[in-house]
């Protein structure tokens, strides 16, 4: 997959590279509510989107909306058009239960304000340029934060006196928020090196995301990097010289992995991963009593009871559980824990009732839908493979988080990220794209 490189970036690049900087700090202020530096180029963003709409008339995606309907494309709006009137209910609906206005208008932001940028990178896209420089941020952002993760564990950064990362119970080089975004280039740098010669560059690409996904002792993030390889695989396994080169990519990354591994092992900062790492081998080899697959289990048996004390319409923003009883095999009270149920759609279950969930999963099948690639994987459509095999992933990885419902700067990017994936899809079928262009 070849990506032009852009030497001028327009407002919308630059805001969007705002935006990914506030993985790493979002520094928040209140002004009757508590607001973040995500909030306000978020805002600055959706403004920007409605302007677009206004004076650009002529845009791609509206061209093909207005002279070649797309199936689904119908749908995304319809189904934005309930969501919105069905959140401005829910927004009365919880603050009627909890009068606590803070906690009710931060899920309206997160379950509602945040995933408009869907609309973003959806109308923002003229052509496939904008798309391969928006990859191209995204790609020099994920590379700038390993680096910094590195120095990180080195030596600690604090960023006006607030450290990086700060937060979580244990140190890493990329939080998993951020690291799930990497599977993308590591889907595009295996398929680009299976099919295209830059294959250095490839490689490159695939270690330092693994070396980073190994610092950030995230568990799920583990899964979906094995699925990455798994499913790429598959895709590509028909054809005997591919075979070959994705078996020389998975044994050479492999391999450097277990280096990497046993350098970090024997080097004077084991002692940050030691503990994190103990506890995963003992959950796989049965050493632990309580695993964190029994954990995640029973918090999320404990939410869905929750929400069946209201099923329609949900538990009310800010009335969310809190406090979870697990069980152990017996049947019998094991141990309380507090936190979320690390599930995303399970949350948004209890969150929005039967309805909102409802039309939350429509929407991920509408987009899945419209991007889902119509012909066979070959060189000229590695792009379209890689986006769909990103979002394949980006459902799973919200099997075990809820960053999508709690983590502002990566519901924004996500939803973003989701818009101008669709945006790719509806430019494929559109008479104003060379297929030519598409690699």
């Amino acid at each position: 997959m070849y990506f032009l490189k852009i030497k001028k970036y327009s407002l919308y690049h630059i805001l969007f590279i705002f935006l990914l900087l506030t993985f790493l700090f979002n520094p928040t202020f209140n002004i009757g509510i508590n607001l973040s530096a995500a909030d306000i180029i978020i805002f600055i963003f959706l403004i920007l989107t409605i302007f677009r709409i206004r004076i650009h008339r002529h845009a791609p995606i509206i061209r093909i909306h207005k002279h070649t309907p797309i199936n689904g494309y119908n749908k995304l709006i319809l189904i934005y058009f309930f969501l919105t009137l069905y959140c401005c209910f829910l927004l009365v609906y919880s603050y009627y239960l909890n009068s606590n206005y803070h906690q009710v208008f931060g899920r309206f932001r997160n379950l509602y304000f945040y995933t408009l940028l869907y609309f973003s990178g959806l109308i923002l896209i003229k052509n496939k340029n904008d798309i391969l420089t928006y990859y191209n941020i995204m790609k020099t952002f994920l590379v700038f934060s390993v680096f910094i993760g590195i120095i990180n564990i080195l030596k600690p950064i604090y960023l006006f006196g607030s450290p990086l990362f700060g937060g979580t119970s244990y140190v890493m080089i990329m939080p998993p928020e951020i690291g799930v975004l990497s599977i993308l280039f590591i889907i595009a740098s295996i398929m680009s090196y299976v099919y295209n010669k830059d294959k250095i560059k490839n490689i490159v690409y695939i270690i330092l995301f693994t070396i980073a996904i190994i610092g950030s002792q995230n568990r799920s993030l583990f899964v979906c990097y094995i699925l990455s390889f798994c499913i790429t695989g598959l895709s590509i396994i028909k054809k005997k010289y591919i075979n070959i080169r994705f078996f020389l990519i998975s044994l050479g990354v492999f391999s450097v992995a277990v280096i990497v591994f046993i350098i970090l092992i024997n080097s004077q900062y084991w002692y940050k991963f030691e503990g994190r790492y103990n506890k995963i081998v003992n959950e796989i080899s049965g050493n632990r009593e309580f695993s964190q697959l029994d954990l995640r289990a029973g918090r999320s048996i404990e939410t869905l009871k929750n929400w069946l004390n209201h099923p329609i319409w949900g538990a009310g923003w800010g009335n969310q559980l809190t406090e979870y009883k697990i069980y152990d095999e017996g049947k019998n009270e094991y141990r309380t824990w507090k936190g979320t149920p690390h599930n995303y759609y399970v949350a948004l279950l209890e969150q929005t009732g039967i309805i909102g969930f409802i039309i939350f999963v429509y929407f991920f099948i509408s987009v899945y839908k419209i991007i889902k690639p119509k012909n066979k994987l070959n060189q000229k459509n590695i792009q379209n493979y890689t986006f769909y095999f990103f979002f394949l992933i980006f459902l799973i990885f919200n099997l075990a988080n809820v960053f999508l419902y709690s983590t502002v700067t990566y519901i924004a990017v996500c939803f973003f990220l989701c818009g101008v994936i669709t945006a790719n899809a509806l430019l494929n079928r559109s008479c104003f794209y060379s297929i030519k262009s598409c690699c």
